[in-house]
């Protein structure tokens, strides 16, 4: 998460060091306040690079937080697929995704009971605080520095979750407190859910620390425990507005890095300065990190986000993996071009990346498969000679959801499209006798009641850098 501010809203009253020293060893925050928001980076300083594509774009202008309402409402998408599944409480790893969507910290675990408050466990003796903006300030009561009793001492803000660590670095380990916090919230005899246990997209054998899993199995041989991944994926699939207008300031972060490559991109000019200038573009537009995957004659993705040193010659094709973040939240967009005199199928292979484009954004509806969509754009490919092959729909959010696609693709193959789901719809066709070239034009993507819309803006266009 973004460092936060000096000072949070002017009626809260709270600085950061306030929050930080309030925030102490088994903590029990009680959580009623107004509005809960997460921080936002600064914007970064210096002068524009060379060739630096102008942008409107601040980390100023950025959505500056959560809101309380927002955090809640996930809360209870969340234990409406528990009740559904007959789960008592989640075991949710902070550090991944799942944890990070429920409590928006930086905390090891999430506890997350069906009933009751959540409670969010940090390895440190202080726990760092839930990162807040305008929480106003509430009553919490404070761990004793002995035995663990309560002072009821006021400290600061209501976040509705409990924020727990260890008393002393004697204590560092995290199965204790899980297990003192299942034992508290009645889990002896419960059915559990696991994130990120195992079926996991991209990683089967999930990423749960044996050592603390193990040692919370051993403290409830009565309890039964399951795989909640599944879960979890589908309850983050589908976007409530607020989350919707923040990928939407995603994608526009993201259109500013198309726009400084494409001020940058020309003959001569190294793939290190395109890669920068794009890079730090979005720094500056949005105040947290992008990934900025570009490559030459080949799919964006081959160069995993770093900067090459080689020039760019005449008739490379350039295809990038544009992906921006706000709020920790990804979206990605995609256009290819090319530089200086493009190969004789260029054209042709662009404008029709992006008739593919097109006739996907039409075809997307509610209640459609996943399955039938990507069988769809693998006829449109075979129908230009392009072997089926490539994700076409890659989630946005925390990027952690299905990448599908023709040629083994199978992820989310057993999904259907919802309203409110977002993704970067991204067609590839190959371009003849260009070297491995690829035409690829994408964009984030909104499925609506109706069909889907784009969340970009730019015109999608067959474009030719410095001939």
């Amino acid at each position: 998460m973004s460092n936060l501010p000096s000072k949070f809203d002017s009626n809260s009253g709270l600085s950061r060091r306030e929050l930080l020293l309030g925030a102490s060893a088994g903590a029990a925050v009680s959580l009623a306040a107004p509005a809960l928001a997460w921080s936002q980076a600064a914007s970064s300083a210096g002068s524009p690079a060379k060739g630096h594509a102008a942008s409107a774009l601040t980390a100023a202008s950025m959505p500056q937080g959560w809101t309380l309402d927002e955090i809640h409402r996930r809360w209870q998408s969340v234990r409406t697929l528990m009740k559904a599944a007959q789960l008592d409480c989640l075991l949710l790893p902070g550090a991944e995704p799942d944890g990070r969507y429920v409590s928006a910290s930086s905390a090891s675990w999430v506890v997350f009971p069906l009933d009751g408050r959540p409670a969010a466990i940090f390895p440190g003796r202080e726990p760092l605080p839930v990162e807040i903006l305008g929480a106003g300030a509430g009553s919490r009561e404070r761990s004793g520095e002995k035995s663990g009793e309560k002072s009821g001492e006021k400290t600061g803000p209501d976040l509705g979750m409990d924020l727990r660590s260890p008393r002393t670095e004697a204590e560092g380990m995290v199965s204790p407190l899980l297990v003192d916090v299942l034992r508290e919230k009645g889990m002896a005899q419960a059915r559990i859910g696991v994130s990120n246990l195992q079926d996991v997209f991209r990683n089967l054998e999930g990423n749960v620390n044996y050592t603390t899993y193990d040692h919370v199995l051993k403290a409830f041989p009565q309890a039964k425990f399951v795989s909640a991944s599944d879960l979890m994926m589908r309850v983050k699939l589908v976007r409530s507005p607020e989350e919707i207008s923040v990928l939407e300031k995603a994608t526009q972060v993201g259109e500013a890095g198309l726009r400084a490559m494409f001020a940058t991109a020309h003959p001569g000019v190294t793939h290190r300065e395109v890669w920068t200038n794009v890079w730090r573009t979005m720094w500056e537009a949005s105040g947290e990190y992008p990934r900025v995957s570009i490559a030459a004659n080949a799919q964006g993705a081959t160069t995993h986000g770093r900067p090459l040193d080689e020039p760019l010659a005449s008739g490379d094709i350039l295809a990038e993996e544009i992906t921006s973040s706000v709020l920790g939240y990804q979206a990605q967009v995609n256009h290819s071009v090319a530089i200086g005199t493009a190969p004789a199928d260029w054209d042709s292979a662009a404008k029709y990346s992006i008739e593919v484009f097109n006739m996907l954004l039409d075809w997307i509806a509610p209640g459609k498969t996943y399955k039938e969509f990507v069988d769809f754009y693998g006829q449109k490919q075979e129908a230009r000679g392009t072997k089926p092959q490539n994700v076409v729909l890659w989630t946005c959010g925390f990027g952690d959801g299905p990448r599908s696609g023709p040629g083994g693709r199978t992820e989310g193959v057993n999904l259907s499209f919802e309203a409110g789901q977002v993704f970067d719809l991204k067609p590839v066709i190959a371009i003849r006798d260009g070297k491995g070239a690829l035409a690829q034009f994408g964009d984030s993507v909104l499925v609506t009641e109706k069909g889907a819309r784009r969340l970009g803006t730019r015109k999608l266009e067959a474009m030719a850098l410095g001939g």
